[in-house]
C-alpha cells in the first residue's frame, strides 16, 4: 500500500480523480494565536497491491501538536453541509473490491478528499497530520504555524 497525500485549501473527488485547489502547502502564517484555518483540505490517493484488495479497511485522520496531543477537528457528519461534529479524529471504512476480484484486478487506486472546517492551532510550532490505515500510521504531513507581524500600513 502506497499513500500519496497533500494539504490544500480545498479538495474533491469526482469520477475517481482527485481535484486539488490551492494545494501543496504546509505553513500557516498568522498575526495572532490561535491560528484558524477556515478550510483544511486533505487529498489522499491510496495505491493497493493485489493482496490488499477485497477486504474492508479502516482509516483515521488526526492532527497532533508538538507534544503529541490531538487537535480537535470539525467535519461534515452527513449530507447536510451545515451539519458538523467535532472529534479528535476523522474515522471511517472503505473497501477496494468485492471478494474474489483479486484474480482479475492487478492493483487498484482510490482517491479520498477531506475538507476539515475551522482547524484551530493554538501554538507557534510544528504539527503533524497523521493518516492511519488499519490502525497503522502510513503517512505524516507537516503543518507549521508561524507568527508574523501584522501590516501597519
Amino acid at each position: 500500500m502506497k499513500i500519496t497525500a497533500v494539504l490544500a485549501d480545498a479538495v474533491a473527488v469526482a469520477e475517481g480523480k482527485l481535484y486539488v485547489h490551492g494545494g501543496g502547502w504546509h505553513l500557516v502564517q498568522s498575526a495572532h494565536l490561535p491560528a484558524v484555518i477556515p478550510n483544511l483540505g486533505v487529498g489522499i490517493i491510496i495505491d493497493f497491491a493485489p493482496g490488499e484488495l477485497s477486504r474492508l479497511h479502516r482509516f483515521a485522520l488526526r492532527i497532533r501538536d508538538a507534544g503529541g496531543q490531538l487537535v480537535p477537528l470539525a467535519h461534515d457528519k452527513g449530507d447536510n453541509d451545515q451539519d458538523t461534529k467535532e472529534s479528535d479524529e476523522i474515522v471511517g471504512e472503505f473497501s477496494t473490491a468485492e471478494p474474489g476480484d483479486d484474480a482479475v484486478v492487478a492493483g487498484a487506486a482510490l482517491a479520498f478528499a477531506f475538507n476539515i472546517q475551522r482547524v484551530t492551532l493554538d501554538q507557534d510550532t510544528r504539527y503533524e497530520l497523521e493518516i492511519a490505515i488499519d490502525e497503522e500510521v502510513r503517512e505524516r504531513l507537516r503543518l507549521e504555524v508561524q507568527l508574523v507581524q501584522p501590516d501597519t500600513d
